[in-house]
């Protein structure tokens, strides 16, 4: 057996004796990564609700709706969730290194066992490298599949907040006799004309945004502008 494949097999057989670090990882990402975003996008959905209910229970950001507010924070979170200013994914990723290391390496600490492993036709360099790839490949595509359901999740939450937003301005239209709509800034029609006015069907009249990141118009020219819903009114 050439060198090449007895590494192959090494690895192979160390893989299915892990399968125990396989289990742990999973559970360590999903307690991670999934739960943490899951949680967060329930904790939207409450809110969303609440905001539905009472206006005034969510502080909007500047130049941003209320409910546009909420879908940032929670995009902001689930961002934090899944990057590696994680905490508890930084944790969970130095304890699996921690065990991997022990458990791969632990054959030094039997005397048969090094005798058994030193006599195969492998370098120790070789065979140090098959115990590495293996804790790798018992951690690293795990973390990546967790992943990517993670952001799957987070991809369907972000629809169906997308069709909450549209059934809220659908029973609003319904309910009430609203006949002109205004966007706060350019941001906010090209938004309205991309998502709403479909299901609307009532253009809107773009205003030159209140956000102070719009400080070159100054505070006139808004009065001058946006006198035009008083008038309307």
């Amino acid at each position: 057996m050439t060198s090449k494949n007895l590494f192959s097999k090494l690895v192979r057989q160390n893989l299915t004796r892990s399968l125990w670090a396989v289990t742990l990882a999973a559970l360590g990402c999903l307690t991670a990564l999934t739960l943490p975003v899951v949680f967060t996008i329930q904790q939207y959905y409450e809110n969303l609700a609440a905001l539905q209910r009472d206006p005034t229970s969510w502080s909007a950001r500047p130049g941003l709706t209320a409910a546009e507010s909420l879908l940032q924070s929670m995009s902001e979170s689930v961002s934090f969730v899944v990057s590696f200013d994680n905490p508890l994914l930084k944790l969970v990723l130095i304890v699996l290194a921690i065990l991997c290391g022990v458990a791969m390496f632990r054959y030094l600490h039997d005397k048969r066992q090094v005798d058994f492993y030193h006599a195969l036709p492998i370098s120790r360099g070789r065979l140090f490298l098959v115990q590495y790839v293996t804790g790798v490949a018992a951690v690293i595509p795990v973390y990546l599949i967790v992943l990517l359901l993670t952001l799957a999740a987070c991809s369907g939450g972000s629809k169906t907040a997308d069709f909450d937003v549209q059934t809220a301005m659908d029973d609003m239209l319904s309910a009430a006799p609203i006949s002109r709509i205004y966007t706060n800034g350019p941001k906010a029609h090209q938004l309205y004309k991309r998502h709403l006015l479909p299901r609307t069907g009532c253009p809107a009249i773009c205003l030159p945004s209140t956000s102070p990141a719009n400080a070159s118009c100054s505070l006139e020219r808004l009065v001058a502008a946006w006198r035009c819903v008083a008038e309307d009114w």
